[in-house]
């Protein structure tokens, strides 16, 4: 789940967004609340402490990154990456299960694991690209 630090709006969904986030996805499902726009810190609406104990809370990984800089987005994709194989290596998430979220595809003949909850991460890396072939 992504939140903008500099409207408080987007933070006060997150708990709705984590209730649907829950109800719609397998129990096992790596659930990461990035605090987004960290390059803005004098505009920020919601501080990292506030952020962090909500994380805490409810048994969420947390960081704060910048799609503008970069900074952490490569951080969080690895960090959700090496959560969701420790929860296949610890037998919590079962690849043979179709709602396990995780698809595998042979690419190149090697063996890729695309997990659904990597997507969004993706997609911050790729705001990243398109942002600095702007500047």
């Amino acid at each position: 789940m992504v939140y903008d630090i500099t409207r408080r709006s987007t933070y006060n969904h997150l708990t709705s967004w984590l209730t649907d986030a829950r109800n719609l996805t397998n129990p096992n499902t790596v659930i990461y609340l990035i605090g987004n726009k960290s390059d803005l810190d004098a505009q920020r609406d919601v501080s990292y402490d506030e952020a962090k104990a909500f994380a805490d809370e409810n048994g969420l990984i947390f960081i704060e990154a910048s799609a503008k800089t970069g900074v952490n987005v490569e951080e969080a994709f690895l960090k959700t990456a090496k959560k969701i194989y420790q929860n296949i290596q610890d037998g919590s998430l079962d690849l043979n299960a179709a709602e396990s979220g995780v698809q595998l595809v042979l690419r190149d003949n090697d063996l890729i694991m695309l997990p659904s909850e990597i997507g969004l991460l993706t997609k911050l890396r790729e705001l990243h690209v398109q942002n600095n072939r702007l500047t």
